[in-house]
């Protein structure tokens, strides 16, 4: 089976990575030299969020895993994924939110948390991006729910995170959402599209940071010779060139796995053991790509100059929030044990 982006996708990447191209690199924390905003429009103009008809054709999973390496390698200081994951699930009852994310208006999704129903208000506390400048907010309400909130439905407190291109809020509820829906496509929930992005989020980082750091020691000398030459860099740089290209394949399998179950619910245990694999194994070696990236370059690679760290931040945020690959190895073993 051959899992090559098609042409169209690669097309989508390249789209895409031009736009992102044109942003100014985030050096700070908020605030940023851009408005997240003014990225959704630019991206709604390449109809990366479809066209508002949440019935019509749209982006598939894989083409969805297209833009969010792309997102990984250029690390925008926007909720992109979020709003990407939303625009792909929401159901037919939510054709005016789809309509808005589709024309660029920004919508964010709690990336970690979730509220309780307690009587007639809400219970518990959401990790969520962008909050104070999205129009739309979703969290899981109860079960399989989720709910629509906007900012003045929430109590907003910063916090610092490891990734300093994510403008992250702890939030309580204030008050009931203005909807409560289950998004989905088929067997496919929005917790799954979440996590299937993240991780293809951070397969570009590393891809990225790879790509950097092999340039880099092409052209950095030492004693008069390319420390690429040196036996110990070189099986460095092997060793993540052959975690990348496992972490492509998987990622690329897992969106191809929940297109299939998607359109036919039979297929729904073999994508979440193929997005679980994905989520376990990317997890933890993106991660180690970046340290031996990092090893590579030396101390430079945490100066600005180079900003290897950056990448680092982002895997390490998305990690900790959404994949989670412990995690995923123990649903990996309940689902393959059930079949005992």
């Amino acid at each position: 089976m051959d899992f090559d982006f098609s042409f169209e996708q690669q097309l989508i990447g390249k789209s895409v990575r031009s736009a992102l191209a044109k942003l100014p690199p985030v050096m700070n924390r908020a605030p940023y030299p851009y408005g997240a905003t003014e990225l959704t429009r630019t991206l709604a103009e390449l109809g990366v969020w479809g066209t508002g008809d949440v019935e019509g054709p749209g982006l598939g999973f894989v083409d969805a895993v297209v833009v969010a390496m792309e997102v990984g390698r250029a690390l925008p200081a926007a909720p992109v994924i979020e709003q990407l994951a939303a625009s792909l699930v929401l159901p037919s009852a939510q054709t005016e939110l789809a309509r808005a994310i589709a024309a660029g208006a920004m919508t964010t999704i709690a990336v970690s948390g979730g509220f309780g129903r307690r009587g007639e208000g809400l219970r518990g506390q959401i990790v969520v991006p962008f909050a104070a400048e999205a129009v739309a907010v979703l969290a899981p309400v109860s079960g399989r729910e989720w709910g629509v909130f906007s900012s003045e439905n929430l109590s907003l407190s910063p916090l610092e995170s490891m990734d300093i291109t994510a403008d992250v809020f702890r939030a309580e509820a204030l008050s009931a959402p203005s909807s409560v829906f289950i998004p989905g496509r088929g067997a496919v929930s929005l917790a799954d599209v979440l996590e299937l992005l993240a991780t293809a989020e951070i397969v570009g980082s590393a891809e990225i940071a790879l790509e950097k750091t092999v340039d880099y020691v092409r052209e950095r000398k030492q004693f008069g010779k390319p420390i690429g030459t040196n036996q110990a860099v070189k099986h460095l740089a092997a060793d993540a060139a052959s975690d990348v290209e496992i972490m492509k394949v998987g990622i690329e399998y897992a969106g191809w796995a929940l297109d299939q179950a998607a359109n036919d619910e039979t297929q729904t245990e073999e994508a979440r053991i193929a997005l679980l694999t994905a989520r376990s194994f990317v997890g933890e070696h993106a991660r180690l790509v970046l340290e031996r990236c990092v090893q590579m370059h030396g101390g430079i690679a945490f100066t600005w100059d180079f900003g290897l760290h950056r990448y680092l931040r982002r895997i390490l945020y998305r990690t900790n929030t959404i994949i989670r690959p412990l995690e995923s190895r123990d649903q990996i073993a309940s689902l393959v044990l059930a079949e005992a």
